[in-house]
């Protein structure tokens, strides 16, 4: 609620928001005529603009790839309670159960206590050769332990948000992936345009994904 104050005290003409907002915080901005925009979460109340990437579509083509390719055990990895994550997770499980027969796993904080040791240990017991990862972000520290602590385990991570094509510091990792660059400028152009009081509609835009796989 702090920061719905600074909002309002500077008088921002919009904010943009990376997290799911609680009722009360969108209720307040709302009160206040604040423009709000959720990047990234499809949010539940009508007040927010949203730009969200076809996360469902997303795990279905991973799951797609995993199907049709050697890979035996599937595994999805989240650190994650959002719904992005669901309709990530939901969209690969519904691809598994319509094409193939192979093993799939599900990986939650919730289920292994924020630990990603525990999780790394299961991987490496249950011999699960394909993994998912609710982000990129997620899937460098699995890969980075996995090879850390088994060196010649063999399985192929696929992230989501293909982080490694906009920052190079980051050793390439197969992912989803969406035009960042046109959210960004969407969701600029349209907080442009109602700061103009241009008669506009809500933004409510879900974005096509691909899947990027790094040789």
């Amino acid at each position: 609620m702090n920061q719905v104050n600074i909002a309002e005290v500077n008088q921002y003409a919009a904010v943009i928001s990376l997290v799911e907002p609680t009722d009360d915080i969108v209720a307040a901005f709302k009160e206040r005529n604040i423009p709000l925009y959720i990047v990234g979460i499809k949010p539940n109340q009508t007040y927010p603009n949203y730009a969200i990437t076809d996360d469902y579509s997303g795990g279905y083509k991973v799951s797609e790839y995993f199907a049709k390719k050697k890979y035996k055990k599937a595994a999805y990895v989240t650190n994650s309670p959002s719904e992005t994550s669901f309709r990530r997770e939901q969209g690969f499980i519904d691809a598994v159960s319509t094409n193939c027969n192979k093993t799939y796993k599900s990986y939650s904080f919730e289920e292994y206590g924020d630990s990603y040791e525990k999780i790394v240990d299961s991987i490496e017991k249950e011999n699960i050769d394909f993994i998912f990862c609710f982000s990129d972000y997620l899937g460098f520290i699995i890969r980075t332990l996995l090879h850390r602590k088994y060196h010649n385990y063999d399985c192929v991570i696929i992230g989501f948000d293909n982080i490694s094509d906009y920052i190079k510091v980051f050793e390439p990792l197969s992912s989803v992936a969406s035009d960042i660059h046109q959210i960004s400028k969407d969701v600029v152009d349209h907080i442009i345009l109602s700061v103009n009081k241009k008669n506009i509609k809500k933004l409510r835009k879900t974005y096509p994904v691909s899947l990027n796989i790094k040789k």
